[in-house]
């Protein structure tokens, strides 16, 4: 239409962090540090792989092994839980991890 009023779009920015946790006060510098690890950094690593189809993706793994975050538990308990992850089948990690950089997997990660 010839004298139809003109649309006007319009965005406002406001940081995720803060919407969904209002009351909280998050330090980006502090995401690398394992929560109640003594200092401890988790490892993390990047790479690029070519799918089966020739396309690269980017992927990423973020890991940190038992011994970091449960290490003040039962020495023995410890060990055994280490040892049933090592004697199943398959390339298993020994703690929490997310990601893969040796395969495209979504990000999925072996909390089970």
């Amino acid at each position: 239409r010839k004298n139809a009023p003109q649309l006007m779009r319009d965005s406002i920015y406001a940081p995720a962090a803060e919407g969904l946790f209002p009351n909280r006060r998050i330090n980006p510098d502090s995401l690398a540090f394992v929560p109640f690890g003594n200092g401890a950094k988790f490892e993390m690593a990047v790479d690029s792989l070519i799918t089966a189809s020739g396309y690269p993706v980017q992927v990423f793994e973020a890991k940190t092994p038992y011994t970091v975050y449960l290490g003040d538990l039962d020495k023995k308990l410890l060990n055994q839980k280490i040892q049933e992850v090592l004697d199943r089948p398959g390339d298993r990690y020994p703690g929490m991890m997310v990601g893969s950089l040796q395969v495209a997997n979504n990000n999925a990660g072996n909390w089970e």
